[in-house]
């Protein structure tokens, strides 16, 4: 697993990105996002001390991920770390957090 600066993560194109998965850390309120951006690339970002989490997928009779409209990481001028991704139609995440931690599987 490759490292990626914040700033990278940042401008990346959230657009078709697909959730793979999601799941909390043991003992930790951290969260776990597995996601495969549009050029296949697949990345990990774990979210420490997550909070205000929302997770709401409805894919009805659709099989396998659904591809987002749009995304965004950013950090305010707090600190806090901001995750959206839209899927329209279907949900969205969204939470606030710590760091965002991204790791790359290439």
């Amino acid at each position: 697993m490759i490292a990626m600066d914040f700033d990278t993560l940042t401008r990346l194109n959230f657009c078709d990105m697909r959730l793979l998965g999601f799941r909390w850390e043991e003992d930790v309120c951290n969260l776990m996002l597995f996601i495969e951006l549009a050029e296949g690339q697949r990345l990990q970002l774990r979210c420490t001390w997550a909070t205000d989490v929302t997770i709401v997928m409805r894919t009805g009779d659709t099989l396998g991920p659904s591809l987002s409209w749009d995304g965004s990481i950013s950090r305010d001028n707090k600190g806090v770390c901001r995750v959206d991704f839209d899927f329209p139609g279907v949900g969205e995440v969204s939470l606030n957090c710590n760091e965002v931690i991204a790791l790359s599987e290439s």
